[in-house]
Formats: C-alpha cells, structure tokens, sequence
C-alpha cells in the first residue's frame, strides 16, 4: 500500500472512529481538552486566536471561541474559498455572522480576513487552534485531503520567516486520545503543529 492509500485509509477508518462519539463523551472530552489549551502560556499570551468551528464530532472549540472573545482577543474563522483556498474572517461572537458552507461547516459570513501581515508587522502573537482526523506522536497530521491548513500556514509562515516572526506564531492540535496513531508517513509538504492537546496529555 502506498503513502496516499495508506493516509486515505485511515482518514476514512478515523473519521468512522470518531463519528461513533456519543454527544456526552464529545462534550467530557472537548471540555478537558479546552481547559488544557486556556492553561497553555502560548494561549494565554495570545493576542490574535485562529480556530476552527466544530463539526462532525470535532472537539468542540466552543469554549475557547467564548473565553478567546470574553479576554478581548481577536478571533477568525476559517471560510473555504474557491475550492481550493481557506482564509480566516473575523467573528464577533454572534450566531447571525455565521452561515453554513457547502460542507455543512458554519463560516462568518461578513468579517474582515485575516491580516497575517498586518498582524506580524504589529507584533502580535498568535495562536492557531487546528483539527485533524489522526496524528502521530511525533506530530505528524492528516487533515481531511483537502491540503487548507497546508496551503495557509506555508503562506502565513513564509511571511511570519521574512520578518523574523515565526516564533511569535503557535500552531496547536486539538484530537482526542482516540485519534493518536502509531506513525503517520508525512509529505514533504505536511504542516506539523507545535504541540498536540488531547483528553489526557501534551504532546
């Protein structure tokens, strides 16, 4: 079996897994996942937070979209564009600034996109909360085949390295325990994140 087989493999095997998740355990989990995130020095440093918006029995990211905001930090979410690009707009913390996108995920429908350079040149710190189906415990990640995250954080990053900036930038997982794999075969391509949160450790 080659590397691709192998990954679509167990996207399809991991997605399965987690789609068995009964709503209270996504909830315990996503909880315990979300406190250990708001714990990080990385999150509490933070003054720009890029997450997701959970579907599909993601860990849910509800809770630090709400503390993010509550802090005063800036917060965007992904909107997919074109089919092939993703961008992040602004969200205020309003139900009515979001809508569904064509994969049934909820997206701002009006915010301001993300800066990245306007927001490096400020030296701002930044934190990005990012999912996944599997990850290895040397944190390699397969996302869901569309190469978004890949995509961005090489834009974002060969910007961030032009200013000397990356290290001002972190790039964090949230997966349950279930998630965590054996060995992933990562792309030359792959983008890892820093660290991983789980249920029950950091990675």
């Amino acid at each position: 079996m080659d590397d691709f087989a192998d990954k679509k493999a167990l996207r399809k095997k991991y997605l399965a897994l987690r789609k068995e998740l009964l709503k209270a355990e996504v909830s315990e989990k996503s909880g315990a996942i979300c406190k250990r995130i708001m714990e990080l020095p990385e999150y509490q440093a933070a003054d720009v937070m890029l997450s997701y918006m959970s579907a599909n029995n993601e860990v849910c990211t509800d809770i630090i979209i709400s503390d993010a905001l509550d802090k005063g930090r800036a917060v965007f979410l992904p909107v997919t564009h074109n089919g092939r690009e993703m961008v992040f707009k602004s969200f205020l913390g309003k139900e009515s600034e979001l809508t569904r996108s064509r994969f049934g995920i909820k997206e701002p429908l009006c915010g301001d996109i993300f800066d990245e350079e306007k927001f490096i040149k400020n030296e701002q710190k930044i934190i990005i909360i990012m999912p996944g189906v599997a990850f290895d415990e040397e944190r390699n990640r397969i996302g869901y085949g569309g190469g978004y995250y890949d995509r961005f954080l090489e834009g974002l990053f060969g910007m961030a390295d032009k200013k000397n900036a990356s290290h001002r930038i972190a790039k964090i997982a949230a997966a349950y325990e279930m998630q965590i794999i054996p060995k992933i075969i990562a792309d030359e391509f792959d983008c890892k994140p820093d660290k991983i949160i789980t249920e029950k450790r950091i990675i």
